[in-house]
C-alpha cells in the first residue's frame, strides 16, 4: 500500500468539509485526513526512508502536505533537509500547510543564528508563502532569542498580501509576549505598516499572556 492509498483510507467526509471552508485558497483537491493521522502517517515514512513519494506527482492537498512533514520528520543531514525544503516550498498555496510544516522544523532550533541567515532570504521570495514560511519559522524556531535581528529584518516589509501581514502581526505578538520591553519600541515607532501593526495588537489583545493594562496601552498605538 502506498502512501496515497493510506491517505484516501484515513478520509473523513466532515473533516474534508471543515477542512475546504478553513483553506479556500488552496487549489488543491482535498480528501479529508486529520491532522494527526497525517503526522502519524509522515513519521512512519521518515522512520521508514520512504522517500520515494517525494519524487511523484501529487494531485491531492494531503500528499502536498505529507511531503512537507515527511522532510522535516526525515532523519537525513541538515543540509540534504535544507534543499529538499527550498525545493519543495513552491508547491505551498494555503497557510494551514504552510503553518504546520513550519512548526515541525525542529532543526531550526539547533542553531538559532545560522538558522536565520538561512531564512532571511525567503523574506523576500517572491511567492507569499514562502515568505510566511519564513516568517513562521522565526516564530515557531527563534523567538525571543533572535528578536532584534528578527525586528530589523522584518519591520520593513510591505505587503499586499494577507497572508503575509497577518503572519507577521503574529509574530510581533509572540515577541511581545516574550520580550514586551524590547518589542514595544517598533509599536510606539509605528513604522510597521498598518495591516501589520493592527493585527499585532488585536492578536496581543487577545492573547491570555499579555496583562490588561498593557492591552489598553496597546490599543492606543493602533494605525
Amino acid at each position: 500500500m502506498n502512501l496515497t492509498d493510506k491517505l484516501l483510507m484515513k478520509r473523513d467526509g466532515d473533516y474534508k468539509k471543515f477542512s475546504e471552508k478553513l483553506t479556500p485558497e488552496t487549489r488543491y483537491p482535498v480528501i479529508g485526513v486529520r491532522v494527526p493521522e497525517l503526522r502519524a502517517i509522515a513519521k512512519e515514512a521518515a522512520l521508514k526512508c520512504e522517500y520515494s513519494f517525494l519524487d511523484e506527482k501529487h494531485v491531492y492537498f494531503e500528499e502536498f502536505f505529507l511531503h512537507g512533514l515527511i522532510i522535516a520528520y526525515a532523519p537525513l543531514p541538515k543540509e540534504e533537509k535544507l534543499r529538499l525544503l527550498l525545493e519543495y516550498l513552491p508547491v505551498i498555496d494555503n497557510w494551514a500547510i504552510c503553518d504546520c510544516v513550519a512548526s515541525s522544523f525542529k532543526i531550526f532550533k539547533a542553531d538559532k543564528d545560522e538558522s536565520f541567515e538561512f531564512l532571511l532570504p525567503l523574506l523576500s521570495d517572491e511567492k507569499p508563502y514562502s515568505v510566511r514560511f519564513a516568517i513562521a519559522c522565526l516564530l515557531f524556531h527563534l523567538v525571543p532569542e533572535c528578536d532584534e535581528k528578527i525586528i530589523a529584518a522584518t519591520r520593513g516589509i510591505y505587503s499586499d498580501e494577507r497572508c503575509i501581514n497577518a503572519a507577521l502581526g503574529w509574530l510581533y505578538c509572540e515577541m511581545l509576549v516574550k520580550d514586551y520591553d524590547g518589542v514595544i519600541p517598533v509599536l510606539q515607532s509605528k513604522t510597521l505598516s498598518a495591516a501589520v501593526q493592527n493585527a499585532a495588537i488585536k492578536k496581543a489583545r487577545e492573547s491570555f499572556r499579555i496583562p490588561k493594562e498593557k492591552k489598553e496601552y496597546l490599543l492606543s498605538l493602533k494605525k
